[in-house]
């Protein structure tokens, strides 16, 4: 597989089905803030158009820890 070149893994804006820009990560990163009903999870993830579990791997660096802020 990895001689045939089979293995390259998609991170980021790379993936098929990335919805996140980098630039969008960072705004996330930055805008971030527990429990707020303004810049919390469930807000950032209603306007940028993801499931509040996406902004948490995003915050946590679970996905996206490439980015920096």
């Amino acid at each position: 597989m990895i001689a045939k070149g089979r293995s390259h893994k998609e991170n980021g804006e790379d993936r098929y089905n990335a919805i996140l820009t980098e630039e969008k990560v960072r705004e996330i990163k930055r805008r971030f803030k527990k429990r707020c009903p303004f810049n919390g999870g469930r807000a950032l993830a209603k306007e940028f158009g993801v499931v509040p579990g996406a902004i948490w791997n995003v915050v946590h660096g679970v996905r996206w820890k490439h980015v920096q802020i």
